[in-house]
């Protein structure tokens, strides 16, 4: 500690170490300032360590009355929004296939293309498929969704199609766990169907979102 002066009743104390550490005695309501001012500290208790920094977005009160968010510092407002952020706005990618869909079937932008691979240019999160076609009374099916290849090893998830969506002829499905995909990976969709009324003039929307 190297000076002290009181203005207007409130004590500055101007320190050379951070208060809350290594403990500076003074009364409630007193200034710690290092640096030069560029940290500060204001004294909130009688422990000696009883200091709490200011210019923190942590020390900051976050009004979260009528916004929605249960944060109550900036610090936490950020992180909670940022957490709440990822994942949104949803983008929705439509997939489709013209006529019958055999099993087996990689699902792409259109069936026209040789290669069913769907390549993402940015960190991306799948976490919601809706799907659709003109058939109802659907056999049993899944889709299957591939990173980076169409081995079972790159499998990393399988939808199940549900037995009322499977006779309305059209769903939707919210994955339990993130699909994750780095910038440059790529996906690929198969439709299999071990019996039963096929899919036809399907239309697979894949709702994705950028990841930082």
């Amino acid at each position: 500690m190297s000076g002290r002066i009181t203005i207007n009743e409130v004590l500055l104390i101007e320190v050379d170490a951070d208060p809350t550490t290594s403990g500076v005695d003074a009364p409630i309501g007193s200034f710690a300032l290092l640096d030069g001012g560029a940290r500060y500290w204001q004294k909130f208790g009688s422990a000696s360590t009883d200091w709490k920094e200011g210019n923190v977005a942590f020390n900051i009160f976050f009004n979260n009355a009528t916004n929605g968010f249960a944060a109550s510092n900036v610090q936490s407002a950020i992180e909670e929004a940022k957490q709440n952020a990822e994942g949104f706005p949803r983008a929705g990618l439509p997939l489709t296939a013209n006529g019958t869909v055999s099993s087996g079937s990689f699902i792409n932008y259109t069936e026209l293309l040789a290669n069913p691979r769907i390549l993402f240019p940015v960190n991306t999160r799948l976490k919601e498929i809706t799907w659709n076609n003109v058939n109802t009374n659907l056999g049993a099916f899944t889709f299957e969704f591939y990173k980076n290849g169409t081995a079972v090893g790159n499998r990393v998830y399988t939808y199940t199609a549900t037995a009322p969506q499977r006779t309305a002829g059209y769903g939707f499905f919210v994955f339990p766990v993130d699909l994750d995909w780095a910038a440059g990976d790529i996906m690929y969709v198969k439709y299999v169907k071990p019996s039963g009324t096929s899919l036809s003039d399907l239309a697979l929307v894949v709702w994705i979102s950028r990841l930082p």
